[in-house]
């Protein structure tokens, strides 16, 4: 079986249709973006996407955990 590739937009549709977004209580970390230089895009293109993405999407911004590099969130 191939992985599958989600871009930021396929990733926040995915969002939508598995979560309850009018309960706030599930947030989005996008992940596995500029660890390594994989395509001819800009390092920072990914989350930018995810941002504009999301914001396309009408979602509060708060519920997108857009963690730079060694960032770290606790869950309660």
């Amino acid at each position: 079986m191939q992985p599958v590739h989600m871009n930021p937009t396929d990733a926040t549709g995915a969002y939508c249709d598995l979560t309850d977004v009018s309960t706030r209580t599930t947030v989005m970390v996008p992940s596995h973006w500029g660890t390594f230089r994989l395509t001819d895009e800009p390092v920072a293109e990914p989350p930018a996407e995810a941002l504009r993405a999301w914001s396309d999407a009408g979602l509060s911004t708060d519920m997108l955990w857009l963690l730079a590099h060694g960032e770290t969130r606790s869950l309660t």
